[in-house]
């Protein structure tokens, strides 16, 4: 779940902590439990590995400060041959990822940190392309499979989640722009009312990449990802992607997929401090004190909307 920093794909990179592993022999590339996170460019891991991830569970546990993860794989060496692999979570900056814990059939394991620079061509503010430095920072562990062998990966981790603040408007905080600029630009004070919705108005971003799962040795053979919220549960979801393979639950969302091969990843917005009726009371109350307000009752519609058929849920299901 993304850095002035621009701090959205900060936090969306940082919970992104998927397993990217490499084949000590052969050697081959990239991450969601991906092979050989540090030899890009190598032949896919995929073309030539044995090792399948059977199964992922994640659970994400969402906070307005800190996000916690808990993460189960269960791989599978599908060859003749023994095989080793070095696994590692990835973030776009030192020590994005902390509290790791990674026990490997039940024992824990050591993990260690490297750092990765890569050069990527990007298009300029000139309009050509330009050589663009990359660092990837991982916290990486060893891992080692006899043939045939089965094995489950439990890691555990926290990071914080993007806060876009000022400075990012995601389809829900553009609203609380739009309420100041409007009452901006009519020369007018904001009321009680109008503050209150831009103070409630707070957003946090988190993410998980999934896409780089399709390194490994055939698709995913189930791959599970739950988000929520302790306290406010399903009510302080603002905004999911993608939809597909996403369905409401009591404390969030969860998607699920079978035999997949990702080429997307997954990212959940939500309000860290408010439920979604307490938000549309105030806007309720905002629009009533400001009738003539376009902006107001545009923020009003689209809690309201968002409250009545929320997209990751089925048709005419509602937010418990």
């Amino acid at each position: 779940m993304p850095h002035a920093r621009d701090r959205f794909p900060r936090a969306l990179c940082a919970l992104c902590a998927v397993l990217a592993c490499l084949a000590t022999a052969p050697r081959a590339a990239w991450a969601d439990a991906a092979p050989d996170p540090l030899n890009k460019g190598v032949r896919p891991y995929a073309e030539s590995g044995r090792v399948r991830m059977d199964a992922e569970r994640v659970d994400i546990v969402l906070g307005a400060e800190r996000c916690r993860v808990a993460a189960r794989f269960a791989f599978r060496n599908a060859a003749d041959a023994a095989e080793t692999l070095e696994v590692g979570f990835p973030s776009s900056y030192p020590h994005e990822i902390t509290e790791v814990s990674v026990r490997i059939d039940g024992r824990e394991v050591p993990v260690r940190e490297s750092r990765e620079l890569t050069v990527s061509r990007v298009q300029g503010p000139s309009g050509g392309l330009e050589d663009r430095e990359v660092r990837t920072y991982w916290v990486l562990w060893d891992m080692a499979f006899a043939p045939g062998q089965r094995r489950v990966v439990d890691v555990g981790y926290a990071f914080a989640p993007s806060d876009p603040g000022d400075v990012v408007a995601t389809p829900y905080t553009a609203h609380r722009f739009a309420v100041v600029e409007e009452f901006a630009a009519m020369g007018r004070s904001l009321s009680a009312e109008a503050r209150a919705v831009v103070a409630a108005i707070d957003s946090r971003t988190a993410g998980y990449v999934l896409h780089t799962g399709r390194g490994w040795s055939e698709s995913i053979g189930e791959a599970v990802i739950s988000a929520a919220h302790p306290a406010l549960g399903a009510a302080a979801l603002r905004r999911i992607e993608p939809m597909e393979g996403a369905a409401a639950t009591p404390g969030g969302v969860r998607w699920t997929y079978h035999g997949l091969e990702p080429a997307f990843d997954l990212s959940v917005e939500y309000n860290p401090r408010m439920g979604l009726d307490e938000e549309l009371d105030l806007a309720r109350a905002a629009a009533a004190r400001h009738p003539d307000s376009r902006a107001l009752r545009a923020y009003l519609n689209a809690l309201q909307v968002m409250k009545s058929a929320p997209p990751w849920a089925a048709p005419g299901a509602k937010i418990p």
